[in-house]
């Protein structure tokens, strides 16, 4: 494991994260699956144990009716209007500013999604790793101060 962070490592021939981003990827996870198997019993659901968010997301969605691309889609909007929030909770921006830049990025995101889905149609993953989302969620981890989970 020379030259990788403590806690990196490898599992079946893939590289995965970090403990901080694994230990908050579950917690959304069981969030995310308790509020989905409230909204939609299923057995799908009910049979699901323990995991990370991106498998929830895509049961929950398959559970729903939705498609892949639907999928890529919640997960990309998620990925921006998660921080969002966050900045104008804890810098104190104005929502309706916020909100316009979010609407400014709506094509942006929408594009991302649809790579993102093509790539999962074509048998590959989107995007190998996210390393710079894996240190600082390690750095945040290790902050004196936390108010979110990652």
């Amino acid at each position: 494991m020379r030259g990788r962070p403590a806690g990196a490592g490898r599992r079946g021939g893939r590289a995965h994260a970090l403990p901080a981003q694994r230990h908050a990827s579950l917690a959304q996870g069981r969030a995310l699956l308790r509020a989905a198997r409230a909204a939609w019993p299923h057995p799908a659901l009910e049979e699901l144990g323990p995991s990370h968010h991106p498998v929830v997301l895509g049961t929950v969605v398959r559970v729903a009716g939705g498609t892949p691309a639907q999928a890529a889609a919640i997960a990309a909007y998620g990925a921006v209007t998660g921080p969002a929030s966050a900045a104008v909770r804890l810098l104190g921006l104005d929502p309706l500013g916020v909100q316009r830049v979010l609407a400014d990025l709506a094509g942006r995101i929408d594009a991302t999604a649809a790579e993102a889905a093509e790539s999962v149609r074509a048998g590959v993953l989107p995007a190998a790793s996210a390393p710079a989302l894996d240190l600082f969620a390690e750095l945040h981890r290790q902050a004196d101060l936390r108010l979110f989970e990652s």
